[in-house]
């Protein structure tokens, strides 16, 4: 196996078991919205973070990528908190 095409299955590993985990979290705390939205937070900053180390890592970071994580962040923690308060 190429050794880039490792490093890319590793990055995306590492995003899978951040997701996973939250995901897991997520479902054990199912009656409880407070700690829900504490995990979607925790999740969220972490692939913020996780997408910003990849990139630099890649050698692709740059303000439109850093914008890119934030929104798709954002967009996600407000779709996940209005459900929890909606419900």
């Amino acid at each position: 196996m190429n050794p880039d095409h490792r490093d890319h299955l590793v990055h995306y590993l590492i995003l899978f078991l951040i997701l996973l985990a939250g995901f897991v979290f997520f479902i054990y705390f199912r009656y409880q919205p407070t700690r829900q939205f504490i995990v979607i937070t925790v999740v969220d900053l972490l692939y913020l973070t996780w997408g910003i180390v990849h990139h630099y890592l890649e050698d692709r970071l740059n303000w439109g990528v850093v914008s890119e994580y934030l929104l798709v962040g954002t967009v996600a923690l407000l779709a996940f908190g209005l459900t929890l308060v909606l419900r």
